[in-house]
């Protein structure tokens, strides 16, 4: 197995009606894309798209609010919708691009864990870790701010994650458009399956956020894990748990064993 790898991030796109986030550059068929998004704590949607496990976040107080909404698809052939709905006050958002054949495009979603949350008046920001379950897992971690209400690319910075390989920001926009609101990216690498740390980053604003964290499983995961349940499952119909013994280290999934 691989670590994913990204393909890139596309264009910042804002507005206070609806938004058509851009395609990061050399975008093919059977990409994973993955929109992050920021509005006033209103709901906001994308046709053809699901939700990541975890989204939304909404933090503050009705006057201070922020909502987080992830969204994810795999490109196809003809080129999925982009267009989201008006959620009212404003959106802003990002799409980044996962290359294909580098992720799980297998399982019913491409995370093999997801978590999310909340902070209340911060420049320090921290987005919570959790524990994955198979190697090579790319995490990705984003967070939104109620403010600034100003037009930006420089909100952001000092990432980190000690469990993490090739941290990244990836993301880093503000916008002044409605009542203003932030948003950041950053990716990691996770080589050996377990648990994994908060990412942090500081912000120039105190704010509300919304944080979530998402482990983008790889490609070989899954079929590995097939493999080695029929393999195990045809020696005396017994069943293991192949999941914990493939991650684990206990059983290799090499075919020529």
């Amino acid at each position: 197995m691989a670590i994913p790898t990204v393909r890139g991030v596309g264009s910042f796109s804002h507005g206070t009606n609806t938004i058509t986030p851009a395609l990061p550059s050399g975008t093919v068929e059977g990409d994973l894309l993955i929109m992050v998004l920021e509005t006033r704590a209103q709901t906001i949607t994308v046709s053809g798209w699901a939700e990541v496990p975890d989204s939304p976040q909404t933090a503050g107080d009705p006057g201070e609010k922020t909502r987080l909404t992830v969204f994810w698809v795999i490109e196809t052939s003809g080129g999925v919708n982009r267009i989201t709905s008006d959620s009212g006050n404003h959106q802003q958002g990002r799409i980044i691009g996962i290359t294909k054949d580098t992720f799980d495009a297998v399982s019913a979603d491409p995370f093999d864990v997801t978590a999310g949350g909340t902070q209340v008046g911060v420049t320090a920001v921290s987005i919570p870790g959790d524990t994955t379950t198979v190697d090579d897992c790319l995490i990705l971690a984003v967070a939104t701010g109620h403010i600034p209400d100003v037009t930006g690319t420089t909100e952001f910075s000092s990432e980190a994650n000690s469990d993490l390989s090739s941290v990244t920001e990836r993301m880093d926009n503000t916008t002044n458009r409605g009542e203003g609101g932030a948003f950041v990216a950053i990716t990691g690498g996770l080589a050996t399956a377990g648990a994994y740390g908060a990412t942090t980053t500081t912000a120039v604003t105190s704010a509300n956020r919304g944080v979530i964290s998402l482990a983008i499983a790889p490609s070989a995961a899954v079929a590995e894990t097939r493999y080695i349940r029929s393999k195990l499952q045809s020696r005396k119909g017994l069943e293991f748990d192949a999941d914990r013994l493939v991650s684990t280290g206990l059983i290799s999934a090499d075919r020529s064993t």
